[in-house]
């Protein structure tokens, strides 16, 4: 889960709004870990996790990739939280 964070926070950093392709570390991760509940077919919450223009989108809780913030980035703190 460490490489996950620092993957996000390297998307973070690029900036999301900018990127057109979810980097490949990062899709490979989402497709293993992700969508079998953030996907095509199923999306918990409206969110999909399948395309940058998704993620972008975001869900019911709103994008979950906030400008270069993790502290505001929903997605980064789901995928640190230990609780």
């Amino acid at each position: 889960m460490t490489n996950l964070c620092l993957m996000i926070s390297t998307l973070l950093l690029l900036g999301p709004q900018q990127a057109s392709d979810i980097p490949v570390g990062i899709s490979k991760i989402f497709e293993t870990h992700c969508c079998h509940c953030h996907g095509n077919e199923k999306s918990a919450g409206d969110l999909k996790l399948t395309s940058m223009e998704a993620i972008k989108k975001g869900g019911h809780s709103g994008a979950p990739l906030i400008g270069q913030s993790l502290d505001d980035s929903e997605l980064y703190l789901r995928i640190s939280s230990t609780s």
